[in-house]
């Protein structure tokens, strides 16, 4: 039996989707983030959602401004979210920041395969497993993820459809993959 969303779940579940279409806008709203801004007494939640996000989407901007200015390096709501992981505890390391031995110092490059046309010139610091992370750009059809999906002998329909998957798996549903031309596939709460 599918069971309806959590009504606290619904700002974490929207504003997720709106941060893949486009991170430089808009901050996911993490329980973590909530509970470090709370915190430290930047925020106080109001229990209405949509003002809530807003006041949460405006504290993001503003501390990427002043993470920015500070460093000289740009700090959108995707950075931000980064440092309050800092700050609360990376939840897959445990609840404690990572020792200042383990934090990089310079940001590796990884050299580019002769063919290739895309570079990665660092690599990923994102919470969201890549399967996932890269739903926007299979939405747009990008001409080297087809590639990437026939070299994998897969169709990119069929590897969007896994991806998509994927994602309501991280988010707690049961998922079913039914295959293309079927019904879609069947999401169910666990």
């Amino acid at each position: 039996m599918a069971e309806r969303p959590k009504p606290g779940s619904v700002p974490f579940f929207l504003s997720y989707f709106w941060q893949i279409q486009d991170r430089t806008v808009w901050p996911v709203y993490y329980t973590n983030s909530v509970n470090v801004m709370t915190d430290m007494n930047l925020w106080l939640p109001t229990e209405e959602p949509a003002v809530d996000y807003l006041v949460f989407k405006k504290i993001h901007e503003e501390l990427g401004q002043v993470f920015a200015n500070d460093s000289g390096i740009p700090f959108g709501p995707y950075e931000v979210e980064h440092v309050f992981w800092f700050k609360g505890g990376n939840p897959i390391a445990g609840n404690r920041p990572p020792a200042r031995d383990d934090i990089p110092t310079k940001v590796a490059q990884v050299p580019a395969a002769a063919n290739a046309p895309e570079v990665m010139t660092h690599l990923p610091e994102s919470y969201v497993p890549p399967i996932v992370s890269v739903l926007p750009r299979m939405a747009c059809s990008e001409p080297v993820l087809s590639d990437a999906a026939k070299a994998s002998g897969t169709s990119m329909e069929r590897a969007f459809e896994k991806s998509i998957n994927a994602a309501f798996t991280v988010l707690g549903y049961e998922t079913k993959l039914l295959g293309q031309g079927m019904a879609g596939c069947r999401t169910v709460k666990r």
